[in-house]
């Protein structure tokens, strides 16, 4: 119904940058209320569903439909003049702070939507700071789960801090967030406002679309696989989606006709297999239900079944393979 992402871009022309959060918030809900003036806007909106004290950002409606939106506005110091009127950009640094807090934006709207049948959602970040998009330089950093980089994909699960994280950077946001759908990353530049570093501001549109109440309560625990854009193979040369289905039949060949994504991931590692960040949209797409997951080779679709919440079977097609790849093992 409304062209989030399309007006985020066109404000860009009239508002290339913005004095705080509020400024910006402001300025997308009149952007929002010009283009769509059957709308109802609403800023800071208290929930009606929660008796704690929880706001939405941007609150829209018109007759049953429902629009959430949560963004943040985070930037490093900048000093600029546009049309004769002065921006001096603070200095929010604090990024895994940063991360987790958009993070937690998903994961509000998420929870927010499961009490509107006709409602969407969605996340906003607009930044001059290049942390948020560029990759980091090493997956053992304590906010990996909540890196945001361009092209990563959050995947459904708890996303937590790597242990000990939470008795230094995490200042008070120890809690694991849990996340019912699954989302590209990706950043679009926003305006110029000069050459050089801190000059780019980009942003990021999560479209969040409503989840069952089952998958917010209880979201399938998946395990966070350091990321970083590779091709599709182990340094075996082995693919991900055969690695894959290596380790489920070897599971299931001693006897647990039913496993998890966790117990893959253990039966991979004991093979002493390294892997790549692609475990859970290739698992994914090599179900029965891949949803939207990129299709692996078309011998490994189709080959697990989901039969309960966290908990696979092989199918038919995945019986057939297993038994395919053993004979060619004893011949």
């Amino acid at each position: 119904m409304i062209e989030l992402e399309r007006l985020v871009a066109e404000l860009s022309s009239i508002r290339p940058v913005f004095h705080s959060e509020a400024d910006y918030q402001h300025a997308l809900a009149w952007s929002i209320h010009t283009a769509y003036p059957d709308v109802d806007v609403r800023l800071e909106y208290r929930a009606p569903y929660t008796p704690e004290r929880v706001h939405l950002d941007l609150f829209l409606k018109k007759g049953d439909w429902v629009g959430i939106i949560e963004l943040k506005y985070k930037t490093k110091p900048l000093a600029v003049t546009i049309q004769d009127e002065k921006f001096d950009l603070q200095d929010h640094g604090a990024e895994p702070l940063g991360r987790y807090d958009f993070l937690k934006d998903l994961e509000r709207v998420e929870e927010a939507l499961c009490h509107y049948p006709d409602g969407i959602g969605w996340v906003i970040m607009v930044t001059n700071d290049s942390q948020y998009w560029n990759p980091p330089g090493s997956t053992e950093v304590a906010d990996f789960a909540f890196r945001i980089h361009q092209g990563r994909i959050l995947q459904p699960g708890h996303h937590a801090w790597r242990p000990g994280a939470e008795n230094g950077v995490a200042q008070g946001r120890e809690r694991p967030l849990s996340i019912a759908g699954s989302y590209l990353v990706s950043w679009k530049d926003y305006s110029t406002l000069r050459e050089g570093a801190r000059g780019l501001l980009r942003s990021l549109v999560l479209k969040v679309n409503r989840p069952s109440r089952e998958a917010v309560a209880a979201p399938e625990v998946t395990r966070l696989v350091p990321e970083v854009l590779a091709a599709p193979r182990l340094a075996s040369g082995t693919t991900v989606a055969e690695s894959i289905f290596l380790a489920a039949s070897a599971v299931v060949s001693r006897g647990q006709t039913t496993f998890s994504r966790q117990d893959v991931l253990r039966a991979i590692e004991d093979e002493r297999v390294v892997h790549v960040p692609t475990f859970n949209p290739t698992f994914q797409g090599m179900r029965t239900d891949p949803g939207l997951a990129p299709l692996p080779a078309p011998q490994f679709r189709d080959v697990f079944q989901r039969i309960g919440h966290g908990a696979y079977q092989l199918s038919e097609a995945g019986l057939q393979l297993a038994r395919q790849l053993e004979g060619s093992k004893s011949s």
